[in-house]
């Protein structure tokens, strides 16, 4: 299996929480697969990579706690931590471009608002992993958000 469809299982698997009590697959009438993203969509899984990635260089530090907190979040296959992270360190050199990731997952997932929820939900964890989330970090998340859709 490739480095690829191995993250996107991931990435399907992070967004499939329909064990636990009140999370976003299991509200507002989304069931759990309503709430995963396709299972071959590779675009989906480069983004979410690329979005966490530029997210945690939003304030100009990329930390381990933010790695891990990616790594937390959307939960990369045992043996795959590394394949991830070297992916994560080439988006994370700049911010720029993160927009059109954002465009991308909103636009394929605009009829599945749980899944962009949940990506979301994820990128909070990784702003929130240093301990303060910064006037970068929120003005990232707030466009990301208007970007995908959501309104305050």
């Amino acid at each position: 299996m490739s480095v690829w469809s191995r993250i996107l299982a991931s990435a399907s698997r992070a967004f499939t929480h329909d064990d636990e009590p009140g999370s976003p697959s299991n509200g507002v009438g989304c069931e759990a697969k309503a709430c995963a993203p396709d299972a071959n969509d590779v675009g989906f899984t480069i983004a979410v990579v690329g979005l966490g990635a530029k997210l945690a260089r939003a304030d100009g530090i990329v930390g381990d706690d933010e790695i891990g907190a990616f790594v937390e979040a959307f939960q990369p296959p045992e043996g795959e931590e590394e394949n991830v992270r070297r992916v994560f360190e080439i988006a994370r050199q700049t911010v720029a471009g993160f927009e059109s990731y954002a465009k991308q997952i909103g636009k394929r997932y605009k009829d599945k608002p749980c899944v962009l929820e949940n990506v979301l939900d994820g990128l909070f964890h990784i702003a929130a992993a240093d301990g303060v989330i910064t006037v970068e970090e929120s003005d990232y998340l707030r466009r990301v958000s208007d970007l995908f859709g959501f309104d305050d």
